[in-house]
């Protein structure tokens, strides 16, 4: 493994555990609206694009709801999954027990064509 592999590696890991994700490939996607209605299941494709854009996704320091539509992001993977709230405004949490931080997409008008959400 050369140096640019395992820094990469690394960076995945960290990545990963900063966002509590285990590390893997992203396996399915599933979008579902405020009352839990499937507005969409990205196909192979998407989760490539929505891999990249998951990846560049960045922690704000916000406490408040975000603004726009919300909708709930089912994301599996091998061995796990995890549902997140997403705002069309571009933030979003991991739904959990306890308070989790929130987090911003690089680019929501993208993310929201991707996933099938309203703007």
């Amino acid at each position: 493994m050369g140096d640019d592999e395992l820094m990469r590696a690394l960076l995945l890991t960290t990545l990963a555990a900063m966002t509590g994700a285990a590390p893997g490939a992203i396996t399915s996607v599933t979008v579902r609206d405020a009352d839990f209605a499937q507005v969409k299941a990205l196909g192979p494709d998407e989760l490539d694009a929505f891999a990249r854009m998951w990846a560049s996704k960045r922690r704000v320091d916000r406490a408040q709801a975000g603004d726009g539509t919300h909708y709930k992001l089912d994301i599996g993977a091998e061995g796990w999954s995890q549902r997140y709230l997403y705002y069309s405004s571009g933030l979003l949490t991991l739904l959990a027990k306890d308070v989790q931080p929130v987090y911003e997409v690089a680019d929501p008008v993208a993310f929201n064509r991707l996933i099938g959400a309203a703007e």
